[in-house]
């Protein structure tokens, strides 16, 4: 170290440059070289860096080799180029600019560079570079460090972010770059901010007036320079796409950018024309085309913008356009759009019975077998089925048998297209829609004529494990009980109630969702459907089947499966997971009635017209054993209700129902 001068560090970096393959087999060297350096640096300022400028020249080029990348770090490499950075003045750009190569190439694919440079507080002393007024091969190589020291890797994303990186990056992104032989600065500046998108921290830091200039460069990669840099073009569509997706000020600034229109017409005549474009080019820009289309899906989440949307009769016809469109993309978009416009019952009636939407999607759903496009028909359908009045409209055009299929075991793959086929059946039979009702009940499937759409929802029953999925099936269930016993032409649903009752399963399931439920609107959905059924005391069919419907409800619940055997976890976690229930029917409507259970007064109400039903079927069919099960569990808590609801303030709803029940049951 005695010996440390100018002229012999310069003969060492003379020596150690003959050949790439001489100054790799000497990393300890070379880092000597650094380290007197930086001492050299520090008692004179003057120095020249003229000699490690080189040097640091051909290290960065050694190291594509991930050998090379290792031994760096454990040369301390690192730490004494990052020291010369830190010393070094505004004279000195082109050492800085070979410096960060170094330390931006040792970071590549490599954490435990990523982790020395966080160590030395580098990404501090590098963040000033991204400055716009600072030397552009500096910035362009800043730049380069911010994405391959950053990559995947948190403690760095962070520190970017904390001293305000993502807002430098984002100030780069300028059209006028382009024209000015920046563009590989532009475009690494893109990657980074792409690669920081990932993380909630960065994205919020994300400067909102630079959206509009990301659609600029969207704009002059496709018009002026002709897609000729398809991996920028990438980046900035990704980026946009992180930004908009749940961020409403992000997706009003898309709308009023003044660019919307020009993402509709790229979707609309964007081609790649290179003729030098390969299979890779081709996929690239398929990607680009595909998340374009995902940004103008997004930009339509915006809840203040909902009303202007639809109100555009140009905008929506365009998009109702897209939805037949023979390009699936385009298609595809044009669907998600309307479904996210359909978020009111007043747009959601006029798609049906002003543009007939729902014979667009359903055709749609026939001519694909991907199941991403039949996720955004069945999204779209099942908003279209939620108000009443388009509910008759969507039956009749044939949904029932069109979607049923979904619910085969073939599909079981596909968990949300079949969640959505069944809340669409359920919406369709909800308030009372007895002719869909129908429809489910003995209705064809398309291309199965010996199935139903009701036998494939009790097959989905079997086959379900998903709580939330079979309390959904369930209430299909619940809602063709309700549409079939609520028809005011008995003889015509006479057929159907008898069609319900003799397939015993369905009691099951909806005495089991009443049961287990956590969710009061589930429990009382069974509760209303369960009293309708107990209600059938007169017919024959009726008769034979209260028998076994009792045993349901006041027999034991059935045998919890034995666990099966996981990973142990942690206490949190058990706690976290859903203790099943393991009381019975009666005992659950007993809580459910009584003033400890906390239910709403309504709910309450039909848990004593249960009650009073569950007993008459019971005395009507002559089931002593049932009755008397009945009048244990009830008699003494429906005497308690009766005494002390007097006083309530709900006591003139509460007081006459419950006396009803407690007539029968005393």
């Amino acid at each position: 170290m005695s010996d440390i001068s100018a002229e012999n560090l310069q003969r060492s970096v003379d020596h150690l440059t003959e050949s790439q393959d001489y100054l790799v087999s000497h990393l300890s060297s070379v880092a000597q070289v650094f380290q007197e350096t930086g001492i050299l640096f520090e008692q004179d300022a003057s120095t020249s860096l003229e000699h490690v400028t080189r040097l640091a020249q051909m290290l960065a080029g050694t190291l594509v080799s991930e050998t090379v990348r290792a031994n760096l770090g454990e040369n301390n490499i690192i730490k004494h180029v990052n020291q010369l950075i830190k010393l070094s003045n505004d004279e000195q750009t082109t050492f800085r600019v070979q410096a960060l190569r170094v330390l931006g190439n040792a970071c590549i694919d490599h954490d435990d560079n990523r982790r020395l440079v966080h160590e030395a507080n580098t990404v501090q002393l590098v963040i000033p570079f991204l400055h716009q007024n600072q030397n552009p091969e500096l910035t362009k190589v800043a730049c380069g460090f911010c994405l391959n020291s950053g990559m995947d890797f948190e403690p760095i994303q962070k520190t970017i972010n904390e001293n305000d990186g993502v807002n430098y990056l984002a100030n780069l992104l300028r059209p006028a770059r382009m024209d000015h032989g920046e563009e590989m600065m532009v475009t690494i500046a893109a990657k980074a901010l792409d690669n920081l998108m990932n993380e909630e921290f960065a994205r919020k830091s994300f400067p909102l007036d630079c959206v509009p200039r990301l659609l600029e460069l969207v704009k002059y990669e496709w018009q002026i320079d002709h897609l000729q840099n398809l991996e920028l073009l990438e980046s900035l569509v990704d980026i946009l796409l992180q930004l908009i997706a749940e961020d409403e000020p992000v997706q009003n600034s898309v709308l009023d950018s003044g660019y919307f229109p020009l993402l509709l017409e790229f979707m609309e005549k964007a081609e790649l024309e290179d003729e030098d474009a390969d299979e890779d080019d081709t996929k690239q820009f398929e990607h680009i085309q595909t998340s374009i289309s995902k940004i103008i899906v997004c930009a339509t989440f915006s809840d203040s913008r909902l009303k202007e949307l639809y109100g555009n009769k140009e905008l929506l016809s365009r998009f109702l356009s897209w939805s037949t469109s023979e390009s699936e993309v385009l298609a595809q978009c044009g669907i998600y759009v309307l479904g996210n416009l359909a978020r009111t019952d007043e747009h959601c009636i006029d798609l049906v019975q002003t543009h007939h939407f729902e014979k667009i999607l359903l055709n749609a759903f026939e001519l694909t077998d991907k199941a991403m496009f039949r996720y955004a028909v069945l999204g779209s359908l099942k908003h279209l089925c939620m108000p009443k009045e388009n509910k008759a409209i969507i039956g009749d055009a044939n949904a029932i048998a069109i979607v049923a299929p979904v619910l085969e075991s073939t599909n079981d793959m596909l968990k949300r297209n079949q969640f959505i086929a069944i809340g669409i059946i359920k919406l369709l039979c909800a308030s009372h829609e007895y002719n869909n009702a129908t429809k489910v009940i003995d209705g064809n499937v398309e291309d199965d004529e010996n199935k139903t759409p009701l036998s494939l929802v009790m097959a989905c029953l079997d086959r379900f494990d998903d709580p939330a999925a079979k309390s959904e099936a369930t209430r299909i269930l619940t809602n063709l009980v309700k549409a079939v016993w609520f028809h005011q032409d008995t003889k015509a649903s006479l057929s159907y109630r008898q069609e319900l009752l003799k397939n015993t399963s369905i009691i099951h399931a909806i005495s089991e969702m009443t049961r287990t439920s956590k969710f009061p609107v589930l429990k009382n959905d069974g509760i209303v459907a369960l009293a309708l059924i107990f209600t059938d005391t007169q017919s024959e069919i009726g008769k034979e089947i209260l028998s076994e419907a009792l045993s349901t409800v006041t027999g034991q619940p059935p045998k919890l499966g034995l666990p099966e055997q996981e990973d142990q976890t942690s206490d949190n976690d058990q706690e976290q997971q859903q203790i099943p229930e393991t009381r019975t029917f009666l005992e659950v409507l007993v809580e459910l009635v009584s003033l400890e259970g906390k239910m709403p007064v309504e709910i309450r109400c039909n848990g004593f017209v249960l009650i009073q039903k569950i007993a008459s079927a019971a005395q009507a069919v002559n089931d002593i054993t049932a009755l008397e099960k009945v009048k244990a569990a009830f008699r003494d808590q429906l005497q308690k209700i009766v005494n002390e609801e007097a006083s309530s303030p709900s006591s003139a709803m509460i007081v006459p129902i419950a006396q009803k029940a407690l007539n029968v049951v005393v």
